[in-house]
């Protein structure tokens, strides 16, 4: 990753001209996000910007490699092929010259070369360079100016809108087929310029140090930071977009935008990247066909397994075949327990209730609570709870080794997820830097922890004498009583269980509560038919009110249901599932796929879909889900995919369910929420899974105040 500060550019680049020796340092970064500018500022080096190799650049380098490596061919080789040679060239119409070229590319695998975008690296996107002739300060004036001379469709068209470094303009993004109506519209704005670039400016950056830990690097999902095709060259190291801990990887909402509009153009495609082949679909046949019919075709594959093993092992998120069945079915069997349920009900009633305390003092002094990293805190603790039996207290930070294990978990999960953007990950763990070091460091402290307790676990299964509910409610207790002995085997399950069901309820519980901040009027609903479900007064303590919400009142908490259920389909902890094809396959809809295909589809971008959800397709709307006697209406999970469907559909789904009705139930049923900033719109901090960028910054009252 780029360098943070001039003490580490100048240690960096220091590595070059050791021992009398010189040479060039080069590094690439995203001209709109890194602090190259200041870098460069204080360092006293002028650094040569140069804009990244377009597709003609590179198409004309291979060529070279490619006219290099024809000349290394024996001459043996012409009497075999001369015949189909002249016939080509007799009959293509073409010159020597150009058959030859054209031979040249299909030799290094080119068919033909898109355009891309300067700015995004999008196919079929020009850049443009917009200026007023005065300073331009923001990217609303840009707006503003903008919808002058052109209609709203083409100004909501544009992309990755950026501001240059000397502020005398803006660069962003349009449809190449939509160019000639740009330049058109600019004829009626005498004070406007309007060209289309051929190398970019410089633009304005965004100080490094704001961003997560891995920065806002790289890969094909991202598009930006550490380099990538949009990427600048200028004087550092080459960045591979390493570096510790999970920024959003450069995707922003652009990205999600972008596979909106191409699904909204086709309900199947196919995108390639250096590695891989993916095919994307949002049509429920097609995703029936995958997940029930041909079900044998597709699973996690090798490329999943080889992503995932170093922390999950062979977990149940990493394995098919006769090892998956094994795990589903022991695993199925826990779920479905009486004694689990009652169990995991009272974890959750236990942690909600002491969230709801700290949500309790800051009503009281009118402090702005950070509800997102709260949930995440929480529903660990509660999971973990579950799972392995263990009080973690991360919220309070009691219990150090807890909170190390919380701390490695994530940075583990990170760096694990960032394999999937990061092509180059293999030879970083193999050199042991950047993000894998960090993988590396983090699992030494999981593997502890966890191999810690299951020993601890396996020894008070062993004295009969020990039949509490805390040995025999959890899901590790349960294992053991199965014979389930083998740590690694038992490491592997836990930790598959721990990643479902840490992140993916408090992501959704932090999009729902601010769902109900942006609509009063249903977080009020919803406050009112939790009261009345549990026969709550004004008097009783969060407690007493925890105590009332049973199976019973959850059951008769249906517009609650249905707000949940909205949430995720609006906001789905993970925005897409990918399955690996076995055999060549031809979907329900005549789409073919290969071996080795990444067959995926997106359950945020089916949520936002007219043609599945209507016309109201992106608004919260509860009462979609309910039928006319207000009770909770099922939708088919090919077409409500955030818990999958078929022999995979999650297993937790009841379990995660449970857990955010009741943290839902005692939460609303005691507070009530508006936002910190009321004006402010959430937006995505885009990793593997879907958090509300920056957190969620809300005030809270008191109910019975």
């Amino acid at each position: 990753e780029p360098p943070k500060d001039v003490e580490a550019y100048i240690h960096r680049s220091g590595r070059t001209g050791r021992a009398g020796n010189t040479g060039v340092a080069v590094m690439l970064y995203d001209p709109r996000r890194s602090n190259i500018s200041k870098i460069e500022k204080e360092s006293g080096v002028k650094f040569e910007h140069v804009s990244a190799p377009q597709a003609n650049d590179i198409a004309k380098a291979v060529g070279r490699e490619a006219a290099d490596m024809i000349n290394q061919v024996s001459d043996s080789v012409i009497p075999a092929f001369k015949s189909a040679a002249e016939e080509l060239l007799k009959n293509s119409g073409l010159s020597e010259v150009d058959l030859l070229a054209k031979a040249l590319a299909k030799a290094v695998g080119y068919t033909e070369i898109k355009k891309r975008s300067l700015l995004t690296s999008m196919e079929n996107y020009v850049t443009l360079l917009l200026e007023n002739g005065r300073p331009i300060f923001t990217p609303t004036f840009a707006y503003k100016i903008l919808r002058r001379f052109l209609p709203e469709e083409k100004v909501e068209a544009v992309k990755g809108l950026t501001i240059t470094a000397d502020g005398s303009g803006v660069v962003f993004d349009v449809p190449a087929e939509d160019l000639e109506a740009y330049l058109a519209g600019k004829e009626n704005s005498s004070d406007v310029s309007l060209e289309v670039l051929k190398a970019l400016p410089r633009l304005q950056q965004r100080d490094q140090s704001r961003g997560g830990r891995f920065g806002d690097g790289g890969g094909r999902g991202g598009r930006s930071g550490g380099g990538g095709r949009n990427g600048r060259f200028s004087s550092d190291r080459f960045s591979n977009g390493g570096g510790r801990g999970r920024g959003n990887w450069g995707g922003k909402r652009w990205l999600l935008e972008y596979m909106i509009d191409l699904t909204n153009k086709r309900k199947t495609y196919r995108l390639l990247s250096f590695t891989r082949s993916e095919v994307y679909t949002a049509n429920p046949a097609n995703i029936e066909h995958m997940l029930v019919t041909n079900f044998s075709n597709y699973g996690k594959g090798w490329y999943h397994h080889s992503v995932l093993e170093d922390l999950l092992g062979d977990g149940i998120f990493t394995v098919d075949g006769e090892k998956w069945r094994h795990q589903r079915k022991s695993a199925s069997y826990q779920f479905s327990t009486k004694l689990l349920r009652e169990f995991s009900s009272s974890v959750f009633k236990s942690s909600a209730v002491k969230l709801a305390g700290i949500v309790s003092e800051a009503a009281i002094s009118n402090n702005i609570i950070e509800l997102q990293d709260l949930f995440m805190k929480s529903t660990l603790d509660s999971v973990f709870k579950v799972i392995l039996g263990v009080e973690l207290d991360t919220m309070r930070g009691t219990y150090r080794e807890g909170t190390q294990f919380s701390i490695a978990f994530d940075e583990a999960s990170a760096a694990i997820m960032y394999r999937y953007v990061n092509f180059l990950w293999k030879v970083q763990r193999f050199l042991n830097i950047g993000s894998e070091a960090v993988l590396k460091k983090s699992l030494r402290v999981i593997d502890d922890f966890v191999y810690k307790v299951i020993t601890s676990k396996i020894e008070q299964s062993q004295k009969p004498q020990d039949n509490s509910l805390g040995l025999k409610g959890d899901i590790l207790s349960r294992f053991l009583e199965l014979n389930e002995t083998n740590p690694k085997y038992l490491k592997d399950i836990i930790l598959s269980f721990i990643i479902a069901g840490k992140d993916t309820s408090a992501i959704t519980l932090s999009w729902f509560i601010y769902q109900l901040c942006k609509h009063p009027h249903v977080q009020e609903k919803i406050a009112k038919e939790i009261r009345e479900a549990t026969k709550v007064e004004d008097s009783l303590t969060i407690d007493e009110l925890a105590a009332k919400v049973t199976e019973e009142s959850m059951e008769k908490m249906q517009y609650l249901h249905a707000a949940l259920t909205e949430t995720i389909r609006l906001h789905p902890a993970l925005p897409v599932e990918s399955k690996y094809c076995f055999s060549d396959d031809t979907l329900p809809d005549g789409y073919s796929v290969k071996k080795g295909d990444l067959v995926s589809f997106q359950p945020y971008v089916m949520g936002r879909m007219k043609f599945l959800w209507g016309e109201d397709a992106e608004q919260f709307r509860p009462e979609r889900w309910l039928d006319e006697n207000g009770n909770f209406m099922k939708e088919s999970s090919f077409k409500f995919t955030a818990f999958q469907a078929g022999p995979r559909i999650c297993i937790g789904k009841d379990f995660a369910y449970r857990q955010m009705k009741i943290y839902s139930a005692v939460l609303l049923g005691s507070h009530g929420f508006k936002l910190a900033d009321q004006n402010k719109l959430a937006k995505y901090k885009i990793m593997l899974t879907l958090q509300i960028d920056g957190g969620l910054h809300v005030y809270a009252f008191q109910r019975n105040k």
